[in-house]
């Protein structure tokens, strides 16, 4: 007798047959939610073991490896109390801070109780991440489908092994056996040595029915019956003659031809000599579990949004075409379509409107192409295109002017009219390439060819456009290793207060100089390295930079100069990032009201606690914050009241025609006063001429910055040119 607190069944086995689905399920799992490690977790009296873990690289977990229970561990949790569970980050939860878990990098972690078909503990179906991970409703949906399947499964051993063991004991307690058989839910029949019937149950009668109103006595023609599975009666006496023993899966359509599945056992019945007298056949509707499997697979092939073909099915589609345009002669065309400013509106307006956008977009494409075209999303605003049997390009341009005409008209999203367009790259086999990867890769350096030019446009690739292919994985490569080559500078531009003239602050902008690329735009830099974590040692490299020159220029020029330093959004996302910024105020001994944090409103449409959280204890220890390029999103004014800003700086574009365009003057003045309005103060950058700073002061903005005042630069030409002559 177990010990355990839980009711534990080790005595009943999964089989090879379960145990490789369940191994399947947690595989597309770890594909699926792209996190290190998915698990099945089954208890014991005194452990808790990793019965199936995802096979994944970076996975810290080993199939077979035990913990003890009563450590902490989260699916101890799941177990006791037989319900989900979800951590989204253990290290800023008190209670889960010290979980064993961690020391294996795992931070986050959602779990769903397994248990047997009348409530005898399992353990866990589990995932869990190295970054902190709050798992979305459409991700926990997809697990509980998946727990769903692993149940059909638990339920389906626990059966198979007590009717194996009624079926045992069938000689010696053969009424009984009759009394339980007459009341299984399951089809159970009992033949001779002929396999002919001498007794079915009231589920094998009803099951025939299902199929046919008679039914015949002759059990593997019942069986095999509108079967789909090309299984003969001689595969399953040969298995009996051999085996004593015959299981298997077959598929049968029934009276209705609607698909139906069924699980079969049959076993000998020995008698005293050890040869077969009868034969016990078991046969277990297992549609529901079948249909269940085919969701997975709609899950690991399909996008869960549009309903579209993803990625790994794009591919494989692709693989076929070229295999028959090899034969046929005929060419094959990958689109790769990626939507214009999609952040923005996604940003702004939230991930629901942005998804529904995507979606609109998806069922507008699909309406347009030829009737054998494929149109698959390839990642986020990402889709591709696959069009076939392609004689010459006429067809292509086609196609992509009708995708012009159709970008022409805006989109309704929770009426709001949205203008979008999308940039697109053409690659064509065989002249682009002879595999998908090279053919994708085409496609996509012709894509960025057209955002390069213009957006809003398509390009078709050329031999030439692989220097451009070339040249961002060269950006890639040698970004990884500026940082520590020390190609990166920080300049300044000043900051100017309107009515003095009088130089307030500067602005800190990073600056690379590569000594194979040359000078390299941050336009270029920035994005890539907002990619990866890069840009958090980036950001903390102009952050220490910038603050240790005014440190200098505080000392010896003005104590009440300041520094303006942009942050990205991704630097949001480190939980370290409050301290680093009080650590390297302390380090260049520098007030707090030094600081001037520059944030875009893309950072605040995200709607995350921790934002918030972040920006008002900065603003709590008297930092400085200001929204950056004010007036080019779609919601400003709704965060202007929520989040702790002290100024806001209206985007260049609005002062670039400040001079000559009225509704640009009426945009600023009209900026400038609600900003006063509610104790902002304001600064305009961009500013180039006298005319633009004059109006600027008639509307009375506080503070400028732009070419008129000074480029960006270093700061021996910052002291030089604006701050040698003050001494």
């Amino acid at each position: 007798m177990s010990t355990s607190k839980y009711s534990v069944l080790d005595n009943l086995e999964v089989s090879e047959l379960m145990f490789n689905s369940w191994q399947e399920t947690v595989n597309l799992m770890a594909e699926i939610f792209s996190i290190p490690a998915a698990l099945v977790m089954r208890v014991h009296a005194e452990d808790l073991e990793v019965f199936a873990t995802s096979s994944n690289k970076d996975n810290v977990y080993r199939q077979g490896e035990k913990s003890p229970l009563n450590i902490g561990l989260y699916c101890e949790t799941v177990m006791s109390t037989r319900n989900e569970l979800l951590v989204p980050n253990a290290l800023k939860d008190p209670k889960w801070n010290k979980n064993p878990d961690i020391a294996l990098g795992m931070i986050s972690y959602y779990g769903l109780p397994l248990t047997w078909p009348y409530g005898e503990i399992f353990g866990t179906i589990c995932i869990l991440d190295n970054k902190e991970n709050a798992y979305c409703l459409q991700y926990m949906k997809i697990l509980k489908r998946f727990q769903q399947s692993v149940l059909y499964g638990l339920e389906a051993t626990y059966q198979k092994h007590y009717y194996a063991k009624e079926a045992s004991i069938a000689n010696e307690k053969f009424n009984i056996m009759l009394q339980a058989l007459q009341q299984s839910p399951n089809a159970i029949a009992i033949t001779d040595t002929k396999l002919d019937i001498i007794y079915a149950n009231q589920g094998y009668e009803k099951l025939s029915a299902h199929f046919n109103n008679e039914s015949s006595d002759k059990a593997l023609n019942n069986l095999l019956r509108n079967q789909m599975s090309n299984l003969t009666e001689e595969d399953i006496r040969r298995g009996l003659l051999i085996n004593n023993y015959w299981t298997g899966e077959i598929q049968t359509l029934d009276k209705n031809n609607r698909q139906h599945w069924e699980h079969v056992q049959i076993s000998s019945i020995l008698d005293k000599s050890g040869n077969p007298n009868n034969y016990l056949l078991i046969r277990e509707n297992i549609t529901k579990q079948k249909t269940h499997e085919d969701k997975l697979r709609q899950l690991a092939l399909f996008d869960q949004l549009t309903g579209l073909p993803n990625r790994r099915l794009i591919i494989h589609r692709l693989n076929q075409l070229i295999e028959v345009a090899k034969k046929s002669g005929q060419r094959v065309a990958v689109i790769f379509l990626d939507l214009d400013d999609f952040k923005k509106i996604n940003d702004s307006m939230g991930h629901e409107s942005g998804d529904e956008l995507i979606v609109n977009i998806a069922g507008r494409i699909n309406a347009i192409l030829r009737t054998n075209d494929m149109l698959g999303r390839f990642g986020g605003d990402e889709f591709i295109i696959l069009m076939e049997n392609l004689d010459d390009i006429a067809s292509i341009q086609q196609l992509m002017g009708r995708i012009k005409d159709l970008f022409s008209k805006s989109c309704q999203i929770r009426n709001r009219n949205f203008p979008i367009s999308a940039s697109m790259g053409v690659a064509v086999y065989p002249d682009d390439g002879d595999t998908p990867s090279l053919l994708i890769r085409s496609a996509d350096t012709a894509m960025y060819y057209s955002k390069k030019n213009g957006r809003n446009t398509y390009t078709f690739h050329t031999k030439s456009m692989n220097q451009i292919a070339e040249y961002r994985l060269k950006l890639e490569e040698q970004l990884n290793k500026a940082l520590g080559l020390g190609e990166f500078k920080v300049f300044y531009q000043p900051q100017v207060d309107i009515v003095s003239r009088k130089i307030i602050g500067f602005e800190a902008l990073i600056r690379w100089h590569n000594s194979e690329l040359g000078e390299v735009s941050p336009d270029e830099f920035i994005p890539l390295a907002e990619q990866t974590d890069l840009i958090i040692q980036i950001g903390q490299f102009v952050l220490d930079q910038a603050l240790m020159q005014l440190s200098i220029w505080q000392k010896t020029q003005d104590q009440s100069l300041k520094m303006a330093v942009n942050f990205s959004p991704r630097q949001f996302y480190d939980p370290l990032l409050f301290a680093t910024i009080q650590n390297a105020l302390a380090k260049h001994k520098l007030s707090a009201n030094s600081l001037d944090v520059e944030i875009t409103e893309g950072l605040l449409m995200s709607k995350n606690s921790y934002v918030f959280d972040t920006l008002t204890s900065l603003r709590e220890c008297n930092i400085m914050i200001t929204m950056d390029d004010f007036g080019t999103g779609y919601s400003s004014l709704s965060y202007l009241n929520r989040y702790p800003f002290n100024m806001i700086k209206i985007d260049r574009s609005f002062i670039k025609s400040i001079t000559t365009d009225t509704q640009s003057q009426h945009l600023v003045r009209s900026i400038i006063t609600m900003a006063h309005g509610i104790g902002y103060k304001v600064i305009a950058e961009g500013v180039e001429d006298a005319d633009q700073l004059n109006i600027l002061s008639r509307y009375k903005c506080d503070y400028a910055q732009g070419y008129y005042f000074g480029k960006p630069s270093s700061a021996e030409a910052i002291y030089q040119e604006h701050l040698a002559q003050s001494l």
